[in-house]
């Protein structure tokens, strides 16, 4: 038998309160599954609303620039007529890979453009010096 308790059953419960036991009811939910033991019959009621995205284990490029810090900003595209209209500025990010020669190893770097100019510029042991004062993690 497949039931919905909408009274017991809310799309953002957190791990830590979806074990109880109340009234002879005992359920437990893993994801968006819910089991409830009613009068010594399991009731699976399954509620998929949306996928829990912090069940997943994924990552997305990040539009910072490791060694700039500079990042996405917002602004206005203005028309002819000056309409104006939210957007977004982002940085030329490029995923760079570098060869240390004091540590003799490859560093792979999130860095925009302007990040490559001045590692081409200082060289790329000031410019992980400088990050590693900052607290960046190489």
């Amino acid at each position: 038998m497949w039931a919905l308790e909408p009274e017991r059953f809310t799309p953002w419960q957190t791990r830590a309160d979806t074990t109880s036991t109340d009234n002879g009811v005992s359920r437990r939910t893993k994801g968006r599954i819910v089991l409830v033991k009613l009068q010594d019959r399991l009731v699976s009621c399954v509620a998929v609303i949306a996928t829990r995205l912090s069940n997943l284990t994924w990552s997305a490029m990040s539009n910072i620039c490791q060694v700039t810090g500079r990042r996405p900003s917002t602004g206005f595209t203005i028309s002819h007529s000056h309409r104006r209209n939210k957007r977004w500025f982002k940085p030329n990010i490029q995923k760079q890979r570098f060869y240390v020669p004091s540590e003799k190893r490859w560093v792979n770097l999130t860095v925009s453009a302007k990040g490559i100019k001045t590692i081409n510029k200082k060289g790329i042991e000031a410019v992980l010096a400088d990050m590693r004062r900052r607290g960046e993690k190489i």
